[in-house]
């Protein structure tokens, strides 16, 4: 699944490796990226399956069960 525009996933189920934002469309906007996303080069790319979630302002995050903690970094 690639990334076309930003809210097309936006309560969508993802998985790894699916690319959810492409940065090269957006107008130099700062966006804030929670946890299951990482950012490589001008993509948004997810690490962890789950629901892709958004809050004002530009807010991203994958809402995921999961019961054992998972070292970001």
């Amino acid at each position: 699944m690639e990334g076309k525009e930003p809210g097309s996933f936006i309560e969508q189920f993802v998985v790894p490796g699916d690319v959810v934002l492409d940065l090269s469309i957006l107008d130099n906007q700062t966006i804030k990226l929670g946890s299951g996303l990482c950012q490589d080069c001008d993509a948004i790319t997810v690490t962890k399956a789950g629901r892709l979630r958004f809050s004002k302002p530009n807010k991203y995050w994958v809402e995921s069960s999961q019961k054992r903690y998972v070292l970001h970094g």
